[in-house]
């Protein structure tokens, strides 16, 4: 499946989960033996809805490293598949990973960018792999 089909797929189901759920809390308020079906489907919205996300990420400073770190999950992409660069205050993690079958070739590609601060040493970024995790550390001056 490619991309974009991949993508309106997602989107396809997100639509008919958030359906169920606005039809499951307007039946279950006109009949009380519908309220456990209405109960379990929303306990479960946050596990649902966490599969439509397509990057997570998370950004802090470790005052121990005197560094920002920024925190990747590459969704499957290998460590060698990956790239970290800086450019004008904009730091991009790009990642691509192709399968090939006998008869189908797919590829997952995400494209990462966030703004740096100014106070960063461009030229001492690493990077640290773990998990399908890339960190980046990224020492302020």
């Amino acid at each position: 499946m490619d991309t974009s089909n991949k993508s309106t797929a997602l989107e396809m189901k997100k639509i008919l989960a958030i359906a169920v759920l606005l039809v499951s809390t307007t039946l279950s308020a006109h009949d009380k033996h519908l309220g456990f079906f209405n109960h379990n489907v929303w306990n479960n919205f946050e596990r649902q809805m966490a599969e439509f996300q397509p990057l997570q990420s998370r950004q802090y400073f470790d005052k121990n490293k005197n560094a920002y770190i920024l925190e990747v999950n590459t969704q499957g992409v290998a460590e060698e598949n990956l790239s970290v660069k800086v450019m004008h205050n904009m730091l991009t993690v790009h990642g691509k990973q192709e399968q090939t079958g006998s008869n189908s070739h797919s590829a997952n590609i995400f494209s990462f960018s966030t703004l740096t601060p100014n106070d960063i040493n461009a030229d001492a970024i690493s990077t640290d792999f773990k998990r399908g995790v890339l960190q980046v550390s990224i020492p302020k001056l």
